[in-house]
């Protein structure tokens, strides 16, 4: 029988044998979790970028959509902390995209 060495060596890490990045992100979503990652991504050279929820346009567009009446921005803008500038970004994009539709 074969030992899955990464997947045992990965079972022994320990909240204190990690960078603090990766401390921080165990406490977020658990040590088991981070392990997982590790296995799975660890030596890759493959950095894992995790852009904003901000970044994510069609999850604001669905966010204010039902609130949006076309002359409440600045009130959406105080009420999410997402900037005027942002909000109307959005809209512009799925408005035009729901003409095209």
């Amino acid at each position: 029988m074969r030992i899955d060495i990464t997947n045992s060596t990965a079972q022994q890490i320990e909240l204190r044998d990690l960078s603090s990045d990766l401390q921080h992100l165990a406490d977020v979503i658990g040590l088991e979790l981070v392990r997982k990652l590790i296995v799975e991504f660890g030596g890759t050279g493959n950095s894992l970028y995790f852009p904003d929820a901000l970044s994510y346009d069609r999850a604001v567009f669905r966010m204010i959509e039902t609130e949006y009446h076309g002359m409440n921005i600045r009130e959406i803008s105080l009420k999410t902390g997402i900037s005027q500038r942002k909000l109307k970004s959005v809209v512009q994009k799925f408005r035009k995209e729901k003409e095209y539709s």
